[in-house]
């Protein structure tokens, strides 16, 4: 009876030590994925950085002059989540915004009045022109899409702005 309460205790104990051991792998795992700086995409951003441009591209705020623009020029891909040009994450505003509003300005050419997801959609695999600010390396706020305005300076429509070139404002 000894030996089987020994077993017992032994075997509770292996099994609540390989609890404690897997449980520590997973949160070594998750804290890995959280420091990681480089999503599978390849761009650079680590949340903190990822969440100020996020702010600072909703609230039309920009690190210096909104007015100084930074022109991009190569192929639009998009991953289901992010647009890029080249290497450049290219920014139009909050998801939501992007995915209920109609746009002023048929961007890929096709004669349709889309959303403006699916105006950019129908950019993807062309070479476009993309002017805006860039918010951090490799992330650009975009003001202006193949000489065509996309949004003004300042504080966009989405967060209350009167300007906006998508319903309210004089466009760029």
């Amino acid at each position: 009876m000894n030996k089987k309460i020994i077993v017992a205790v032994a075997l509770v104990a292996l099994l609540a030590f390989s609890g404690v051991v897997a449980a520590a792998v997973e949160a070594g795992e998750n804290m890995e994925k959280q420091k990681q700086t480089t999503p599978l995409d390849g761009n650079q951003f680590g949340l903190w950085e990822r969440m100020r441009n996020r702010i600072r591209d909703t609230l039309g705020i920009c690190d210096g002059n909104c007015n100084e623009m930074v022109e991009v020029t190569g192929v639009l891909t998009y991953d289901g989540t992010y647009f890029y040009v080249d290497d450049v994450e290219v920014h139009f505003g909050p998801v939501w915004y992007v995915s209920i509003t109609e746009s002023a300005i048929d961007y890929d050419g096709d004669g349709t009045e889309e959303l403006i997801i699916d105006e950019l959609q129908g950019l993807v695999g062309t070479t476009v022109t993309m002017e805006g600010h860039m918010q951090s390396d490799n992330w650009l706020s975009v003001f202006i899409i193949n000489d065509e305005a996309y949004r003004d300076v300042g504080k966009p429509v989405w967060s209350g702005g009167a300007g906006g070139h998508h319903g309210n404002g004089p466009g760029l």
